[in-house]
């Protein structure tokens, strides 16, 4: 099926393999419940051809796309934003692959961006942001199926530079940058002491690592781009975790980011 995709444009494209079966996978792609397990915190899905997905991670921060392909188990793609008439969209594209042994193999392709040097700042952010949110998937699906996600999250906007809010902030959580390299260990400040495994560093963008401390949850520091403003955010996932221990890590990275970009 021809999904439309512009010529002359760059894409994305990714693939791994996942330890779970494709009908899995596809629920936690094509459901609203399922997507929240993973990727924003309110998702909607509007299931089939021509129906839509709704992703939101707060006002300023969401957006709705037309679903273009709708194949149950094999295949999901949606064009971003959902008006036909926008002048630059993007289209979204999973496509999965059942594999012996009950594993799915997992591409994407999210295609779209300009080809000129003013998209590399969007498509380099891009990128690292579903280098992240596809490790989350798997994450969940093999590790944490059929548990409730609670986000812990602040995203605040400053106008510092961004390097020194990268130094800043990850010696407040007490997260040395300077070791952190995928597959060694660290720790963080987070309602006492958490340890991890960091699973992706951008520097001075994106730090990712899991917390095993809090019951294999994740970490992601994303330091987003923008001029002269822009926006910091922190979003640590846990899985099973009672209401209230969640409620005292919101408190605590509240704390944190009070404490680096004042009150919000």
């Amino acid at each position: 099926m021809n999904t439309g995709t512009d010529a002359g444009t760059r894409s994305i494209e990714m693939e791994m393999t996942i330890d779970a079966p494709a009908e899995a996978v596809w629920a936690a792609l094509s459901t609203g419940e399922g997507l929240e397990q993973w990727f924003p915190p309110t998702a909607r899905v509007k299931p089939g051809e021509g129906g839509s997905v709704f992703l939101s991670w707060g006002a300023g921060v969401e957006g709705e796309g037309r679903i273009v392909v709708w194949e149950p188990n094999r295949r999901i793609a949606w064009r971003e934003p959902f008006e036909a008439d926008t002048p630059v969209r993007f289209l979204i594209d999973f496509e999965l692959e059942a594999q012996r042994g009950g594993s799915t193999k997992l591409r994407l392709v999210h295609s779209g961006f300009g080809a000129g040097a003013d998209w590399d700042e969007q498509y380099d952010a891009t990128k690292a942001g579903w280098t992240y949110f596809l490790f989350n998937l798997a994450w969940y699906v093999v590790r944490h199926r059929g548990k409730l996600r609670r986000l812990i999250s602040s995203r605040r906007p400053t106008t510092r530079p961004v390097a020194e809010v990268w130094k800043s902030l990850l010696a407040r959580t007490g997260i040395d940058a300077s070791k952190a390299g995928p597959g060694t260990s660290y720790t963080m400040r987070l309602d006492g002491i958490q340890n991890g495994q960091v699973e992706y560093v951008r520097e001075p963008r994106n730090f990712a690592g899991t917390l095993t401390s809090l019951d294999d949850g994740l970490l992601f520091i994303e330091l987003e781009s923008g001029t002269p403003s822009w926006h910091c955010g922190v979003w640590v996932s846990v899985y099973g975790v009672k209401e209230e221990r969640a409620a005292a890590l919101q408190v605590a990275l509240d704390e944190i980011m009070d404490a680096e970009f004042g009150a919000a």
